[in-house]
């Protein structure tokens, strides 16, 4: 999966990365199921790792990004410009995270 954001307003990233864990819910249900990578790029003002911070905080709060997430075998952030240089990288996984190797359906 890929996610492309344009983050104008680094002050209300928090709230912003919780309305794109709702969009990545969606997006990751309608997915075929053996789906295993999530790419987000950003290009704005917002780094990599506070994306990444705000990103690990709304997976331990959420139980479904949680679950999809633990079936993630790629799952990155990089902060870029418009010209295609990258500025920060950062995984979106939290360290330690359980990664199953099993189809979403056999989660619940």
């Amino acid at each position: 999966m890929m996610i492309a954001l344009n983050v104008d307003d680094p002050a209300g990233a928090e709230r912003f990365v919780s309305e794109i864990g709702e969009q990545f819910k969606l997006q990751r249900t309608l997915a075929p199921p053996d789906t295993s990578m999530l790419m987000v790029s950003i290009i704005g003002p917002l780094s990599a790792g506070r994306f990444a911070e705000y990103w690990r905080a709304l997976t331990q709060r959420d139980d479904v990004i949680r679950a999809y997430m633990t079936l993630m075998t790629v799952a990155e952030v990089i902060q870029g410009t418009p010209s295609g240089q990258q500025l920060s990288k950062a995984s979106l996984r939290s360290s330690g995270q359980a990664q199953v190797n099993r189809p979403w359906w056999k989660f619940w």
